[in-house]
């Protein structure tokens, strides 16, 4: 099992966040992609268990680079829990479908099938940022992407901006190893069954 070199990337044109920055003309909008060799699991797997969007996201927010974030957003919404009890004020509902202690709902997924390529992929909102997360599998290897939106930046996001282009390639690597791990075990399993 090999793991590239993590590059920036333009998002593929019929992709969720091509779409999205559509909608928002004047976001920040960024990319990266990182791909793993590995022709055994991959030749094993079904592109439907495994390699679904929302088992990606899992990892990826389950990974240990997100650890510390996701630290972060339960006490934030722990605090948000402590004051919905305080006001009478309902609390807007998340969707069962959602990460990161809730912060990241998913809003869109979508399968493309792009010449014997398949690309599972969802995007996740949280507010001002829009987090997009795909996986391409094929017989040789498996390509992880990672974009982000940001619908209307300021002075701070441009300011932040290079350190959250560092920490999302620890994010992608961290959740892509995360998922390697996830589908090289359950493969295991299912072998020795």
């Amino acid at each position: 099992m090999k793991f590239s070199k993590i590059v920036a990337c333009a998002a593929p044109k019929d992709s969720l966040l091509a779409l999205h920055a559509q909608r928002h003309p004047c976001s920040i909008q960024d990319c990266l992609a990182l791909r793993v060799t590995a022709p055994s699991f991959t030749q094993q797997m079904s592109a439907n268990d495994s390699f679904s969007a929302q088992r990606w996201a899992m990892c990826f927010f389950r990974s240990k680079a997100f650890r510390l974030e996701s630290l972060l957003l339960r006490s934030i919404r722990w605090c948000m829990d402590l004051n919905h009890q305080r006001s009478a004020a309902p609390r807007p509902d998340t969707k069962p479908a959602s990460f990161g202690s809730g912060f990241f709902r998913v809003v869109e997924e979508k399968q493309s099938d792009e010449s014997l390529v398949t690309r599972n992929e969802l995007i996740l909102d949280s507010g001002p940022f829009l987090t997009w997360l795909a996986i391409s599998p094929n017989d040789q290897e498996i390509t992880y992407q990672f974009g982000t939106l940001t619908k209307e930046p300021n002075a701070v996001i441009r300011f932040l901006y290079p350190f959250h282009l560092w920490y999302s390639k620890r994010l992608l690597f961290s959740g892509a190893r995360q998922h390697v791990y996830y589908w090289s075990s359950s493969t295991s399993t299912n072998t020795k069954s």
